[in-house]
């Protein structure tokens, strides 16, 4: 009975183990339609992770009556520190050891700068405009 016990407590860890690594998967791993239903607030329950050193293509597209892009080229976007991100619905929660998850603005804070460039370091004529994305741990 003692055997019988140890099995089938082993077979049950087994199993919570494997649901909860069902709901877990890696961005890079992701497809279009996954990150489609994430920014769309249809997954419950789902964990994101983002590893140290992963890379993920980063595509910035303008639309609209004022602007739009006509060449969209992905950038290398590097993940320096180990990352997960909780999405329930349209909850989302970040966590930056997988186990103890908050709300983004008590892990992160941040800017979204835009601005422009010149080839004239004296600031002659734009030539260029520059988004930047300032993400840093609290």
């Amino acid at each position: 009975m003692k055997h019988v016990l140890q099995i089938t407590s082993v077979a049950i860890f087994i199993l919570f183990a494997a649901i909860s690594e069902a709901g877990t998967i890696r961005a890079t791993e992701m497809d279009q339609a996954t990150w489609g239903k994430v920014f769309a607030g249809q997954l419950k329950d789902f964990l994101i992770e983002f590893r140290k050193g992963d890379t993920l293509p980063l595509t910035f597209t303008a639309e609209g009556d004022f602007f739009e892009t006509t060449q969209v080229q992905p950038t290398p976007l590097k993940v320096k520190k180990d990352l997960w991100m909780k999405v329930d619905g349209s909850k989302l929660e970040v966590s930056l050891d997988g186990t103890n998850f908050k709300p983004l603005p008590q892990t992160a804070h941040g800017l979204l700068l835009i601005g422009a460039s010149a080839d004239d370091a004296s600031g002659g004529r734009a030539n260029g405009i520059n988004v930047n994305l300032k993400a840093y741990q609290k």
